[in-house]
């Protein structure tokens, strides 16, 4: 005969009770309690795991800061609450930001204004008795915009052989709409995400120039042509650049899933719509060409670059972490100095950042020990199971170790991809206003003004120059200016 099962600790019978049941009794009770057992702690893990979804918002999770309730109280970290202790307004030091003047080749005009009596006395000022004082005040108005209309008139010839020869139209007068009309229409558009109608509405209104919605779209399609090979340029020189710093955010192309990419430099940014967000898109743009760093998040089409040329997103995995700690499970008590550490990196960034205060070497023995402690967050998390997040994120870091802290040691790395998301917001907000583009033309004319407009910024050049210039080539088939080189 097979010994008694031991009781259950929680039952409510006592040790006698337990022996004088049967032994398939105790059996079944054994099977009903530990499927109790099994139930209760995947229900514990389901309300753990509802609660940690109702606390999301973008500091501890993927988000948008969009998606915050109203009113509802942030939940900063030691680095943030630091932060947001600042007064309002210009700190102290701050240079202020003043209009600038025009220089005295760029007034129109020039009016005095002398007093006609003294305000002491009440007698009458004279001429001679004028000096120039040093307050000046220059208002800047705009003067009535009057369209300049140039008719083109062809002639023809008769000659005396019969034969009749017709003038010819010169390029610029291909079209009804001028290179620097042409290049407004489609800047307008483009980098102010104004519809068709609001386009022409305002053209009509502020250049009192009359104009269709279809006139719009084509200096769009215009000016898209123009720009094919500066923005081509800019995609062929991304496999040599030394930082590249990568991101991508849903797009729509005729009502169906898109994406939109932005690869950005020190001097050029390149946007893509891409119907995928698989890696087919770094492989058509580097193929076996690769940057020197690339800074981007983990998404898993990223692996196509080795860890050892990667750094990873800290702003991601800071926010992971907070996450992680916020959410309560077993990783909470492991993720809250690793929460201290991570601000403390970022003093230690900023510090070095300031120049002067430490250099590369200080910066990079500050961060060892944190550097260490990371490791041994990542390697726990990676080896347990009873926190799912701590696991994904512990196993992220072990597998791209090498590109945790490349901003350490490599020079032009940042350790957040800020410079990428920034400009992806762009593509963000024309998505937010337009649905995205409507068909593959459309969308080459969005990764082309949008990348025009963002290396343009980036370099500081005026954007409609530099469209006119690529306009008014393309018209007279020319080589149009570059995007690789700013000229000042």
């Amino acid at each position: 005969m097979s010994p008694p099962f031991p009781k259950p600790p929680d039952l409510p019978l006592s040790q006698e009770e337990w022996d004088a049941l049967p032994q398939n009794v105790q059996g079944v009770f054994l099977v009903f309690v530990v499927s109790l057992e099994t139930r209760t702690h995947v229900l514990e893990e389901e309300v753990r795991e509802l609660r940690a979804r109702l606390g999301q918002d973008s500091s501890n999770s993927s988000k948008p800061p969009s998606s915050d309730q109203p009113g509802a109280k942030k939940k900063y970290h030691k680095r943030e609450r630091e932060k947001g202790r600042r007064a309002a307004g210009a700190q102290e030091g701050h240079e202020g930001a003043r209009r600038a003047t025009f220089p005295p080749e760029k007034v129109t005009r020039v009016v005095n204004h002398r007093p006609d009596c003294c305000e002491a006395c009440g007698d009458k000022l004279l001429d001679t008795q004028m000096v120039e004082g040093n307050h000046r005040r220059q208002v800047v108005e705009i003067p009535e915009i009057v369209p300049d209309v140039t008719e083109h008139r062809v002639f023809v010839g008769l000659c005396t052989c019969g034969c009749s020869t017709w003038g010819k139209f010169p390029p610029e007068a291909a079209y009804g709409t001028g290179p620097r009309l042409t290049a407004l229409t489609a800047e307008l558009s483009g980098r102010y995400r104004l519809s068709r109608e609001e386009t022409a509405d305002l053209l009509s209104d502020v250049l009192d120039v009359p104009i269709c919605k279809g006139t719009v779209q084509a200096c769009c399609e215009r000016t898209s042509e123009a720009l094919v090979k500066p923005v081509e340029e800019v995609e062929k020189a991304l496999p040599e650049a030394e930082v590249v710093n990568m991101d991508e955010t849903g797009w729509k192309v005729a009502g169906k899933k898109a994406w939109l990419w932005v690869f950005a430099t020190t001097l050029t940014v390149l946007f893509v719509v891409h119907p995928k967000r698989g890696r087919g898109i770094l492989e058509q743009l580097f193929g076996t060409g690769k940057p020197g760093v690339v800074v981007s998040d983990r998404w898993s089409a990223y692996s196509f670059f080795e860890p050892d040329h990667r750094q990873l997103c800290w702003s991601h995995i800071e926010r992971d972490i907070i996450g992680i700690s916020d959410a309560k499970g077993a990783g909470s008590s492991s993720a809250g100095p690793m929460v201290e550490g991570t601000a403390g990196m970022f003093s230690n960034w900023h510090a070095f950042r300031r120049r002067g205060e430490i250099n590369r070497v200080v910066l990079a023995e500050r961060i060892a020990p944190f550097k260490e402690a990371l490791w041994a967050f990542a390697e726990a998390g990676a080896a347990q199971k009873q926190d799912k997040k701590w696991r994904g994120l512990g196993r992220d870091l072990v597998r791209y170790w090498p590109a945790v802290f490349r901003f350490v040691e490599v020079e032009g790395v940042e350790p957040t991809n800020n410079l990428g998301e920034r400009d992806v917001r762009k593509g963000v907000l024309w998505r937010r206003s337009s649905q995205g583009s409507r068909s593959e033309a459309g969308s080459l004319f969005v990764g082309r003004i949008l990348s025009t407009a963002a290396t343009c910024r980036r370099q500081g050049r005026n954007l409609l120059k530099f469209l006119e210039a690529a306009v008014l080539a393309k018209m007279h088939n020319q080589p149009p200016p570059t995007l690789l080189t700013s000229p000042h």
